[in-house]
């Protein structure tokens, strides 16, 4: 299965890939061999790892018996996963980021919501009514500013663990922002647009663009080494 959803460079995991009705993969050698890692039944659309090493996935599970997005959690680099949120009929989860005391963010289909105690109990703490619209991503800057994208209201931000938002302008022609990712080392902000690739190193006040890509940026992450690696449409 080469239809990759997701990547995931971990500490201690390897590679890990989610894959459209194939679960998740792991690699070990950087990519040159593959085994499986669980959650077959599943669309896994999303694989990200916690400061602490816990890894997070997000799927749909692929027969029409249990349809909605699941969010589920493995303390043991994948061997097993325990499944927790349970959404109703067709939510969709796009993004997630965690905290460094392990809060999980959730940028989905209906707001960004928020859990203290691994995906258990959720706080909505920005409704998609507000905009009129669900949220593309998420992402937490080290000193805990929250980032959000969103489809045609760009780009949010809130410097009080979600209680208040404020509008961040990155591009004022293009107010799509589809994928948002944090430096592990420096803490800059990178956010796409339809038509680039921009980072902030202050927060949010100044971007610079640092790749255009006419077929828009649907994910970013980075290796162990900090080198930045990034997925298109395509």
């Amino acid at each position: 299965n080469s239809n990759v959803r997701s990547l995931c460079s971990t500490r201690s995991a390897g590679l890990l890939a989610g894959t459209f009705r194939g679960g998740i993969s792991r690699s070990s050698d950087a990519g040159d061999r593959w085994e499986f890692s669980g959650l077959a039944e599943y669309d896994v659309s999303l694989v990200r790892e916690s400061p602490d090493g816990t890894l997070y996935a997000s799927g749909i599970y692929k027969f029409a018996t249990d349809q909605g997005m699941r969010l589920f959690f493995s303390t043991d680099n994948g061997s097993t996963w325990n499944r927790n949120h349970v959404s109703g009929t067709g939510m969709e989860i796009f993004d997630l980021a965690v905290q460094a005391d392990g809060g999980v963010w959730l940028a989905s289909k209906f707001g960004i919501e928020f859990s203290s105690d691994r995906g258990v109990t959720w706080t909505l703490l920005l409704s998609w009514t507000r905009f009129g619209e669900g949220r593309t991503s998420i992402a937490i800057t080290p000193n805990g500013t929250l980032f959000t994208g969103a489809p045609t209201q760009g780009l949010l931000s809130s410097g009080d663990r979600g209680s208040t938002w404020k509008h961040v302008t990155i591009d004022p022609s293009d107010s799509l922002v589809q994928a948002l990712a944090v430096h592990p080392v420096s803490g800059s902000v990178f956010a796409s647009t339809r038509s680039a690739l921009y980072r902030s190193s202050d927060d949010g006040e100044r971007w610079e663009r640092v790749l255009s890509a006419p077929d828009h940026i649907r994910e970013i992450i980075f290796d162990r080494s900090g080198a930045l690696l990034a997925r298109n449409g395509r």
